[in-house]
């Protein structure tokens, strides 16, 4: 069974949407706008991925559902191996940001 998949990049902040992805790195990192993003939520980083053993390995996810403070009803953080890979190497590892 086949279904259409819409996925739009944009700017933050944005408009309540659904989900918002961001990427981690290797040593289970946040920088720039994802950083900001957690912690608008208002959660300890490492207390909260290390409850999920998240460490930002490539292929590595992590959900937080209905997070706090944020425009979204989901955060995905993705882990984009190596620190400091991200954009187009890290979406190429996911299969272009999760899709395929």
């Amino acid at each position: 069974m086949s279904a259409l998949l819409d996925i739009k990049t944009s700017k933050l902040p944005t408009k309540k949407t659904g989900i918002i992805v961001v990427y981690a790195g290797r040593a289970g990192t946040l920088d720039g706008q994802a950083d900001n993003l957690w912690k608008q939520t208002g959660r300890d980083w490492k207390k909260t991925t290390a409850s999920a053993d998240f460490r930002g390995k490539k292929k590595q996810e992590f959900w937080l559902v209905a997070p706090q403070n944020l425009p979204c009803n989901v955060l995905l953080v993705l882990g984009g191996g190596p620190a400091g890979i991200a954009g187009v190497q890290t979406e190429r590892a996911w299969g272009g940001a999760r899709g395929q």
